[in-house]
């Protein structure tokens, strides 16, 4: 080569032989600085272990950080301990069901309303929990409307589930356990003995039943002034009929199976028959709402 020119590797070892330039701290005259009232620190460049630095105190990681008192996911699972601690949840309120049974002219509807009024039972009308099932629009509801628009019966185990949510929707307080006020009134359903043996399948037998009797003379006089001139003996003594057909047979099924039945004598005034019927349930007259 010439000594005009000059080889790669000696112009590497010159480049590392001359000194690196000053490298200008943020106070230099060249660059702008902030008036703060404090001097600005120098940015230096240390090149080599040799001027290192300390390096500052590093901030708390997480790990390292003081524990908080927030709730995490690991408090949600409850200690041993604190478990052990916590009294069991109270079971729920038992409903005390109450069958109550009675033909044309005997006042059930009104005798059951009474009941509920002053002891703050519950009063469950057949056809009133039925159309309360076809408005909720549940499957059991929906299943009701379709048998209904196509005129056909509803089957035993449909109305035992109508039955089912509608009693399941009732709320009891733990004060009302063994109490009037756990009582539900069953006014029209079951009625037949196939009905009750499926009913008391799936939701247990009455704790008692309340028949209401009156005899086919006061039965007609009743339907007589209710009817007036609509009145017609052929259906009444159709209705009659039918409820003697039906009634008679459950009756008899549940006194076999032990439950308690009070017979009622419905020939008084409504007031005489309610005050019969809280002497033979034996409630009383102070239990109820306060």
């Amino acid at each position: 080569m010439g000594c005009g020119s000059s080889s790669p590797i000696s112009a590497v070892a010159t480049a590392a032989a001359e000194p690196s330039p000053p490298v200008r701290s943020a106070a230099s005259p060249t660059q702008p600085t902030v008036a703060t009232g404090k001097p600005e620190p120098q940015s230096v460049v240390h090149i080599g272990p040799a001027k290192a630095a300390a390096a500052p105190a590093a901030l708390p990681t997480v790990a390292q950080a003081a524990p908080v008192a927030t709730a995490t996911a690991a408090d949600s699972t409850p200690m041993p301990e604190r478990a052990a601690s916590l009294p069991p949840p109270p079971p729920p309120v038992a409903k005390q069901l109450v069958l109550v049974l009675g033909g044309p002219g005997t006042g059930l509807s009104e005798q059951c309303a009474l009941l509920a009024e002053q002891f703050g039972c519950q009063h469950l009308v057949v056809g009133r929990v039925m159309r309360d099932a076809v408005l909720s629009e549940s499957e059991e509801g929906k299943r009701v409307a379709t048998l209904l628009n196509d005129g056909k019966n509803l089957p035993a185990e449909l109305y035992a589930a109508v039955y089912q949510r509608a009693l399941a929707a009732i709320p009891l307080e733990q004060a009302a356990a063994r109490t009037p006020l756990a009582a539900v009134l069953l006014d029209g359903y079951p009625r037949t003995v196939e009905n009750y043996h499926v009913f008391a399948a799936a939701l247990g037998a009455p704790v008692m039943a309340i028949v209401l009797e009156l005899s086919d003379a006061a039965t007609r006089d009743r339907a007589e002034q209710a009817e007036g001139e609509l009145y017609d003996e052929e259906a009444f003594l159709k209705r009659l009929g039918g409820f003697a057909k039906r009634t008679a047979p459950l009756v008899s099924v549940l006194e076999a199976n032990g439950v308690p039945v009070h017979r009622i004598d419905a020939n008084g005034t409504d007031a005489e028959v309610h005050s019969a019927v809280c002497a033979a349930v034996r409630w009383g007259a102070t239990l109820g709402r306060a």
